[in-house]
């Protein structure tokens, strides 16, 4: 790299007041070969039958091959992987056909493990006619472990929301739902496309409204409340419902609800059973104390 500044230097300081065509491009062809040797992309440079011209040091540092090495040997027979030759013989072909190509792909190291590239690919064009073509690779390995990390952690997430007996659900301002969780079929009937998008009061029951409505507001205000109302099934039946919601905020300012939804209606059921029992029990006490008294005064007469 030192001889390659040098030489620059020594022609941008040519005191001729316009510099030689031919010293032109060489300079041009100087930068270029400063850029080919400093990126940390790893390049290479092949002919028409895919054998390597030049490589730069970033290719050893990517692919573990030094460029003297790796020099006259098919590109795709070095870096390309058993299961994925008819892949490399495609795009080899392509740029060599004068196509631009960009693809994310495995290729194999010196060392036979993998490494995830984004592949760049284009045509070195001599009078129009392809006589070759650069091969850029670009390391995205920690890319992709961040993107496999996430999918895995979404997966993970995704599988807990719809193994939950809770809804979770989370609305904008104006009370729109802009998510709802997949187990609102199973408990209201309703597919999460049905749901999303449309105001949540389509799905209160009509006595409960006025009271949701009220609820909304407090919350915009910034309280945690809990309370309980009837959800309007699909099959237009009631189903009550307990939720906790907490407000969204965003840059100190409340932008929705986000919260969750646990169906009690078996709970309802017993307490009303419940309170019908006792009411009942204290009717029928009601009774005996009546049918003491009478006795007793009739025994007192």
């Amino acid at each position: 790299m030192a001889h390659l500044r040098q030489r620059i230097a020594e022609l941008e300081s040519s005191k001729s007041g316009r510099k030689r065509p031919e010293e032109a491009l060489q300079l041009q062809k100087l930068y270029f070969q400063q850029l080919f040797e400093s990126s940390l992309d790893a390049i290479a440079m092949v002919d028409t039958e895919d054998r390597v011209i030049q490589a730069n040091r970033a290719f050893e540092t990517i692919f573990g091959f030094s460029p003297k090495e790796i020099q006259g040997q098919a590109l795709n027979d070095v870096i390309v992987p058993p299961d994925l030759h008819a892949e490399g013989a495609s795009l080899s072909l392509r740029a060599l056909e004068g196509e631009s190509i960009r693809v994310e792909t495995l290729r194999q190291r010196k060392d036979g493990s993998l490494v995830n590239v984004d592949i760049l690919g284009y045509p070195t064009l001599t009078g129009g006619e392809a006589v070759g073509a650069y091969v850029v690779y670009r390391d995205i390995s920690a890319r992709k472990q961040a993107q496999d990390a996430l999918s895995e952690s979404e997966e993970k997430y995704r599988n807990l929301i719809e193994n939950l007996n809770d809804i979770i659900y989370s609305t904008d301002e104006n009370a729109v739902v802009t998510y709802i969780s997949p187990n609102i079929e199973r408990i209201g009937g309703y597919l999460q496309s049905e749901v999303v998008g449309r105001s949540f009061i389509d799905f209160v029951y009509p006595e409960d409204l006025a009271g949701r409505m009220d609820q909304f507001e407090k919350l915009m205000t910034g309280t945690a409340q809990a309370s309980e109302y009837r959800l309007l099934t699909k099959d237009g039946d009631p189903r009550w419902m307990r939720t906790n919601s907490r407000p969204i905020i965003r840059d100190n300012r409340i932008v929705g609800l986000q919260g969750t939804l646990v169906d009690i209606t078996d709970r309802k059921a017993a307490e009303e059973h419940i309170l019908i029992h006792a009411y009942e029990l204290e009717a029928a006490n009601d009774e005996l104390s009546h049918t003491q008294k009478q006795l007793l005064d009739a025994n007192l007469k």
